[in-house]
C-alpha cells in the first residue's frame, strides 16, 4: 500500500513534489483561505466528482449577504476608523465596553466575509476547505467555545500540532499540564500573528481565563443547560 511505497522510497499517489507545490501555492487558500490539511487537499484534488453547483451558488449568495451586512455595519458604526484614530481611548467604561462589543461583532463580519469569499472560490474548484467562522460571535458563551468557532481551521491546526502533543492523552493529562499546553498554544498563536508585547499579553490573558473557566467547570455546566428540556 501507500505505507509500503513510502518505506521503499516511492512517494504515495498525490504526494509528489508537484502536488506539494500546488498545495502551497493554491490561490484560494494561499491568499486568504482557511487552513486546509494537505491530506484533505490531496483527496479533493483526486476526487472525480464535480462540485455541486447549487450548493456552491447557495453558499456564494450567503457570503454576499455577509458582505452586505458588513458594509451596512461599517456605514453605521465605523469601528475600525475609530480604533485607528485612537478616539475610543477617551470613552468611559460603559461606552468602551459597548464599543468593544460592536467592534468584535463587526470584526466577525469582516473575517467571515473574507474567508467565506475565498472558500467559495475553492468550493467552486472542487476543494472543500473548512469553514472558518461556523458560529456567530454572539452565539458562543465560553472562551473555549469562542476560539473553536473563531478561525476554526487554525484552532483545529493548533489543537492537532501544538496543544494536543503537549497535553498528551486527554484521559490522563493533569489540569496543570492541560493549562500549560493551552498557554503554549496561545503563545504560539500570538507570535504567529505578530511578535509584539501586547499580543503576548493577549495570549497569556486568554490562557489564564481559559484555565479559570475549566477550574470553575463552566463548560460542563453549559452542556448541562443545553441538554436540559
Amino acid at each position: 500500500g501507500a505505507a509500503a511505497d513510502a518505506a521503499g522510497g516511492a512517494a504515495p499517489a498525490g504526494y509528489g513534489p508537484c502536488a506539494c507545490l500546488g498545495y502551497a501555492l493554491y490561490a484560494p487558500l494561499y491568499l486568504a483561505g482557511p487552513v486546509h490539511r494537505f491530506d484533505d487537499f490531496a483527496d479533493d484534488a483526486r476526487r472525480a466528482a464535480p462540485p455541486r453547483d447549487r450548493a456552491v451558488a447557495s453558499y456564494a449568495l450567503r457570503t454576499l449577504a455577509v458582505g452586505a451586512w458588513l458594509e451596512a455595519a461599517l456605514r453605521r458604526a465605523p469601528v475600525f476608523a475609530l480604533a485607528a484614530s485612537g478616539a475610543h481611548a477617551s470613552l468611559g467604561a460603559a461606552d468602551a465596553a459597548a464599543f468593544a462589543f460592536v467592534f468584535v461583532n463587526v470584526l466577525w463580519l469582516k473575517f467571515a466575509f473574507v474567508w467565506r469569499l475565498f472558500r467559495t472560490w475553492a468550493r467552486a474548484d472542487g476543494v472543500d476547505a473548512p469553514e472558518n467562522m461556523p458560529r456567530f460571535v454572539c452565539d458562543t458563551f465560553l472562551i473555549s467555545g469562542f476560539w473553536r468557532a473563531w478561525h476554526a481551521s487554525f484552532h483545529a491546526w493548533l489543537s492537532r500540532y501544538v496543544y494536543g502533543p503537549l497535553r498528551g492523552d486527554v484521559a490522563t493529562a493533569s489540569p496543570e499540564r492541560a493549562a500549560a499546553a493551552a498557554a503554549a498554544a496561545f503563545l504560539f498563536a500570538a507570535l504567529w500573528h505578530d511578535a509584539r508585547p501586547k499580543l503576548i499579553a493577549w495570549g497569556c490573558a486568554n490562557a489564564v481565563f481559559l484555565a479559570a473557566e475549566r477550574k470553575a467547570g463552566l463548560a460542563r455546566r453549559a452542556r448541562a443547560v443545553a441538554a436540559a428540556p
